[in-house]
């Protein structure tokens, strides 16, 4: 997977507890008057007066790349428990250096990277998932132009506003659920 671009959104998700059917309700953005209203329950949550509470989500926009398969543009959605991978993620990637031809250190955008993302198996108090585990894998060669203009492409429309996360739609297909520890 290259990654088209790395993003901390300005979005809090509303949901509705599970024990009380679950679901998306809707987001708002950070500033929203409503999200101060919100007290930390005894899970830590922010839950607000109607009983839904916010989760602060994290969008990675990224392109992945399978053997034999045209790159695919997608958002990576990271919540909850992996709220702290995303932070240690981008920390890596602002950490990334490389060295140009003529011996600088610069550090590549975020699109000229490799990274492969796998599943753990993670628990807590509250029961077991499957984390996502990014590890960087190398910088785009240039036999990879493509991939490169590609991921390249993709951050332009996602710092242009073109690229938009469609959050309903997401929240209806949260996961595929196999826990398979697929690899991208």
């Amino acid at each position: 997977m290259s990654l088209a671009d790395r993003f901390i959104p300005d979005r809090l998700k509303n949901f509705r507890p599970r024990d009380s059917g679950g679901g998306f309700k809707g987001s708002f953005d950070v500033d929203d008057p409503i999200t101060k209203t919100a007290k930390r329950d005894d899970r830590g949550r922010f839950e607000l007066p109607d009983g839904t509470y916010l989760a602060d989500t994290r969008y990675h926009y990224v392109v992945v790349v399978r053997d034999g398969e045209d790159p695919q543009p997608c958002v990576l959605s990271l919540s909850s428990t992996q709220i702290k991978k995303s932070r240690t993620w981008m920390s890596q990637m602002r950490a990334l250096k490389a060295r140009a031809a003529d011996g600088r250190e610069f550090c590549p955008p975020t699109y000229g990277c490799l990274y492969r993302l796998t599943t753990v198996p993670e628990s807590n108090d509250f029961g077991s998932w499957r984390g996502v585990r990014p590890d960087f894998v190398r910088l785009l060669g240039d036999d990879e132009a493509s991939l490169y203009k590609a991921a390249k492409d993709f951050a332009g429309m996602v710092r242009s506003g073109n690229a938009k996360v469609d959050e309903a739609a997401m929240a209806a297909s949260d996961s595929d659920g196999d826990g398979d520890g697929d690899e991208y």
